[in-house]
């Protein structure tokens, strides 16, 4: 065995005699072992998950009582907490972990995604208002942020849509597809969501104009690029599934004609 490798096993080893007999360890080193607690259940089934969900769990808490001082460590670790709870359906305890998360000094990272996590159980509950309070809050205050407020900007729009508010969550969306347009997912799902709720209110015009305007855009940012034929496919299930593609010597619906 060569040097490298023996040192590997050594310290694979005494990471491992660590964690079985409660020895410190580092904020990071534990959230990693955690993580792959969390990865061996989601590759698991019935009573092997649970005790894997369970294992991660005892990690993760782990981090809360011996890295104290550790703000970012312990953000992350009670949003870990947080998403187990929800994966074994405790939705309070699972509020409880990420409103403790977004309470710490964490990264921003972390932050965003404790409050997506926090949105997405208030939609669930029925309490629109209380998640678009916190997708609002990344909007707003987590620019640097890209990913994660697209998500949010997304998820808005379907939140406002879902409330009724269908001037409030088209500003939202099209606001998305303005400034994460080079996110090609999230634009995609931002243009379906907009043409159905075009759709929805029996606009066929203009559910039809915003495709074709927004499709022809994407199209041109992502020629020649490997996203292109994925954009394509993506492209024509959604005009497919609204039944909105012009058919040849055919009028629009609601045009007058």
């Amino acid at each position: 065995m060569s040097t490298k490798s023996w040192v590997r096993v050594v310290f694979i080893g005494l990471f491992a005699a660590s964690l079985a007999f409660g020895q410190a360890a580092s904020g990071p080193t534990l959230l990693t072992a955690g993580r792959k607690k969390v990865q061996e259940a989601s590759k698991s089934a019935g009573g092997k998950a649970d005790q894997a969900l369970q294992d991660a769990m005892a990690i993760f808490q782990r981090v809360t009582t011996e890295c104290p001082e550790d703000a970012p460590s312990l953000a992350r670790a009670w949003l870990e907490i947080g998403r187990i709870q929800r994966r074994l359906g405790k939705a309070g305890e699972a509020k409880s972990a990420f409103e403790k998360a977004i309470a710490l000094p964490g990264e921003e990272r972390t932050l965003c995604d404790a409050l997506l996590d926090l949105s997405t159980l208030a939609r669930r509950a029925g309490r629109l208002e209380e998640a678009e309070t916190h997708l609002r809050r990344i909007v707003e205050k987590h620019a640097s942020q890209g990913s994660a407020r697209a998500q949010a900007l997304l998820k808005l729009g379907s939140v406002l849509k879902e409330a009724r508010r269908d001037a409030d969550a088209e500003a939202c969306l099209r606001q998305c597809l303005a400034d994460h347009g080079d996110r090609w997912r999230t634009a995609v799902d931002a243009l379906d969501d907009l043409v159905m709720l075009k759709l929805r209110s029996e606009q066929m015009g203009e559910a039809r104009k915003i495709l074709e305007e927004h499709s022809a855009a994407m199209k041109a940012r992502f020629a020649g690029t490997p996203t292109e034929p994925r954009l394509e496919k993506a492209l024509q299930r959604m005009a497919g599934r609204g039944r909105i593609e012009r058919e040849d010597g055919a009028p629009d619906e609601d045009d007058g004609k």
